[in-house]
């Protein structure tokens, strides 16, 4: 049990390493594409605590609101995916937007897939791909893709 969990450990860590890593990247990408119609580069992270529902906290970058509160809901649960939709409530008070998550059970990588918004965000589209890691109370994931708000 020891190496399982010394194994584990080391994954939140690199995945927490990549997580930063990802958002400097795209903090630079969305940068150069603010003035762009097209869909922008984008990318979050966020950190989920377990329980009914799962809530967490997120940081992203523009043109989403750099941080807020998630909601979770799970809409189908199998074997070998879960499907869920997090609502994102943007701490400035810019509005709300959900993604729905489709995450492989086996490595927690997951695509999403913007549903709905309000606020700033209620025009909101976009898609993208993530990865999270379990920790002891819950799971840390990044995520990046692009949006048209």
């Amino acid at each position: 049990m020891g190496t399982r969990h010394s194994s584990l450990s080391r994954r939140v860590v690199v995945t927490v390493c990549a997580s930063a890593a990802l958002l400097t990247a795209a903090v630079a990408a969305s940068a150069t594409r603010a003035g762009d119609a097209a869909s922008l580069q984008i990318a979050f992270a966020t950190q989920v605590t377990f329980g009914e529902p799962p809530i967490g906290t997120f940081q992203a970058t523009a043109p989403l609101c750099v941080s807020g509160t998630t909601t979770d809901a799970v809409v189908r649960r199998t074997a070998t995916e879960t499907v869920v939709d997090r609502t994102f409530t943007c701490a400035d008070g810019s509005g709300h937007f959900t993604l729905r998550l489709r995450v492989l059970n086996a490595d927690l990588s997951a695509t999403w897939r913007a549903r709905a918004g309000d606020g700033l965000f209620a025009n909101i589209r976009g898609h993208g791909r993530g990865q999270g890691a379990v920790t002891s109370d819950g799971e840390n994931d990044v995520n990046f893709g692009s949006v048209n708000l």
